[in-house]
């Protein structure tokens, strides 16, 4: 067989390419030789089994190594939207921070305010009734709430026994 480069890929003759085939299929081929292999093979005139499985191998190989790459740029970006999510989220909370940390107006913690139809409220009694009276308004409605849902259910469970 000739000596097998890539200059001379595209003058195999059938028989040598054949030859080339099954040392590459044994996993005897160097690297050069899969080179001038793959460069014969992709304008090949001649047709075989043997030369149609080889293209069904180095085509699936490729394939593999295409969807490898592809794993990697997608686990590159995954990392990078991790470090962007993170740097964004650094980014909010130290904006916030030093908002809050520079605002003029400080609570302390026996401070009581309410905001009531755009009107600012601090009497601390006055707060707490208004905060004890829409508690109570909210138990009542699931109070009402419950005893609906447990009229439905009773429906229900009647039409079911019947």
């Amino acid at each position: 067989m000739k000596d097998v480069n890539e200059n001379n890929a595209g003058k195999l003759s059938l028989e040598e390419l054949e030859v080339l085939i099954e040392k590459y299929f044994e996993g005897e081929t160097t690297g050069e030789e899969e080179r001038c292999l793959r460069a014969e093979l992709s304008d090949c005139a001649y047709r075989s089994s043997l030369i149609d499985d080889c293209l069904v191998a180095m085509g699936y190989f490729s394939v593999g190594r295409r969807a490898e790459r592809e794993k990697t740029v997608r686990a590159r970006m995954t990392l990078f939207r991790r470090a962007a999510s993170a740097a964004a989220m650094t980014a909010v909370v130290l904006v916030l921070g030093l908002t809050l940390f520079k605002s003029n107006e400080v609570l302390v913690e026996d401070d009581c305010i309410a905001y009531v139809g755009g009107e600012k409220i601090s009497d601390k009694d006055k707060v707490i009734a208004m905060v004890e009276s829409e508690l109570s308004s909210i138990g009542e409605t699931v109070s009402e709430d419950r005893n609906s849902i447990m009229d439905e259910l009773s429906g229900i469970k009647g039409i079911l026994s019947e």
